[in-house]
């Protein structure tokens, strides 16, 4: 996974317009999550009692949400930095320093720019998100975060229901 998050940095650009080019960092996340969630699930259907879920899941959550973020750290810092840095150009602009937007995303735009062009666009950098995780990709994490309490429920049924078959 670290060197999964290490492949950002060899990345030449991010285009903050395009998050989507990124998702294959996201599916890594997921993938690494579930296989700990997997794992973990399978470990704790041995051990049925109270006691041991709370520590499972205590595991399980710290476990699947470490799994889900170590994978795409590296892209997480990189977008940061691209977002920061866009940013800084867009706030020397509305200053009225006119160089930076010449590297900016918008550069090709920069002789029809206005000031209110430039305040909506600081506007919508400030509201990228960081993470290359969209809600839908969120809600799978959280499903998944579901397979062990799951397990764990559906092992608790099935031994009930034959302790009360067998009596």
């Amino acid at each position: 996974a670290r060197r999964f998050s290490d492949l950002a940095g060899e990345i030449r650009s991010i285009d903050l317009f395009d998050l989507q080019k990124l998702d294959p960092f996201a599916r890594q996340g997921l993938r690494s999550a579930l296989l700990w969630l997997l794992l973990i699930s399978l470990f704790s259907v041995n051990a049925l009692d109270l006691a041991w879920f709370s520590g499972t899941a205590a595991i399980a959550l710290a476990g699947g949400t470490a799994a889900l973020l170590l994978p795409v750290r590296g892209i997480h810092l990189r977008i940061r930095q691209t977002k920061r840095a866009e940013l800084e150009r867009v706030h020397a602009a509305i200053r009225g320093d006119s160089g930076p937007i010449s590297g900016s995303l918008i550069s090709g735009h920069a002789a029809s720019l206005r000031l209110s062009d430039l305040l909506a666009y600081r506007k919508f950098l400030e509201s990228l998100r960081e993470w290359p995780f969209d809600a839908p990709a969120m809600l799978r994490f959280t499903l998944y975060l579901a397979i062990p309490l799951g397990s764990w429920l559906g092992g608790a049924f099935v031994e009930r229901l034959l302790g009360a078959a067998l009596d």
